[in-house]
């Protein structure tokens, strides 16, 4: 009896609200089982082996069911996070080294629009220490570097023996994320006519000759932004939150169910499925696998702060009913005395 009340208890942990049970295969399931109690129990304590074997079984195979979804979510989760820290790196990349920079416009969002996806994926897919990722970025060095003014004749030699490789380096790279034949052609194209020119009014520089028609169409590359603002789940800045809140969160394990306090006033009960790195993203799902809620650790921290978060106590039920049971007494006992 006292395993299948812990057991009940256990099962029951992801309920959040009354208006969700009816449908709930697993309250109908509890329901019966309780009832079978109530009505069917006389001495015979065999009753509480039998629906304890039943619930565990319907149980096992619910949870299987809810595994499947959790786990889809899971991985959903970790793409978006590689996705995200890989846009953030990127970012960073890009606008340390072209922004402010005078390119062509043309080859400027090539670099923003085109070459940042190359990038991107190259960051997910090998990491930012991957001799893929080194590749791609020494491409990006290559092709800044080919369209500044040279005034050195060494500088120019190097600049035409790099031209080649640059040009198909470019074209391998956009092939990585599967751009039309066509479309890798023309930008290619593009690119190498800019640098064509540059090409020819640098040597007509230092040849002193008639110096080609200036390209007009240069700009100012101005700070790319690949990240969205929903992307970061920082707490506000202005709130102060204690260690010890954050040493709370800190404990908080895969599997720990909490009540969160959401913006309408509704409270919803939901577990911490995973801990998504890089970022430290909190993914929180609900009893039935899908995803609910996602926090940052110092968001957490504000929650619990501000009372809008609860842990949840995992302690067998059993256990505690019976201390509240114990304590009741011990009052009812002082009582007469206290008389």
């Amino acid at each position: 009896a006292r395993q299948l009340l812990n057991e009940l208890s256990s099962a029951g942990i992801g309920w959040s609200s009354a208006k969700e049970l009816r449908r709930d295969a697993l309250y109908n399931k509890v329901e019966s089982i309780v009832l079978r109690v109530m009505n069917g129990f006389s001495d015979d304590p065999g009753l509480f082996d039998e629906l304890l074997d039943e619930l565990r079984s319907f149980v096992k195979n619910d949870s299987r069911k809810r595994d499947q979804v959790e786990q889809r979510v899971k991985d959903n989760e970790t793409g978006r996070a590689r996705t995200i820290n890989a846009k953030q790196a990127v970012q960073k990349l890009i606008n340390q080294k072209a922004s402010g920079m005078r390119l062509p416009a043309e080859v400027g969002r090539f670099v923003s629009d085109t070459w940042s996806k190359v990038l991107i994926y190259t960051c997910v897919k090998h990491g930012d220490r991957s001799s893929e990722w080194q590749a791609q970025t020494q491409t990006l060095d290559d092709l800044l570097w080919c369209l500044q003014p040279l005034d050195n004749l060494d500088d120019l030699n190097l600049r035409d023996e790099k031209l080649p490789q640059l040009l198909e380096a470019l074209s391998d790279g956009m092939s990585t994320i599967q751009l039309p034949e066509a479309e890798v052609e023309k930008r290619v194209q593009e690119v190498e006519s800019h640098l064509s020119n540059i090409c020819s009014n640098d040597r007509a520089y230092l040849d002193e000759d008639e110096p080609a028609p200036a390209d007009d169409s240069f700009e100012i590359m101005d700070e790319i932004v690949l990240t969205l603002p929903g992307e970061q789940l920082d707490a506000p800045a202005d709130v102060e939150v204690e260690p010890t809140y954050l040493e709370q969160i800190g404990k908080l394990r895969e599997g720990s169910w909490v009540e969160l306090t959401q913006p309408s006033g509704e409270v919803a009960r939901c577990k911490l499925s995973t801990i998504v790195e890089p970022g430290g993203r909190y993914i929180f799902v609900n009893r039935r696998g899908m995803k609910v809620a996602e926090r940052s650790r110092r968001g957490l921290a504000v929650e619990l702060k501000r009372s809008t978060l609860t842990i949840l106590e995992e302690s067998q039920v059993f256990d505690r009913a019976l201390q509240a049971v114990i304590g009741n007494l011990r009052q009812m006992h002082r009582a007469p005395e206290n008389a």
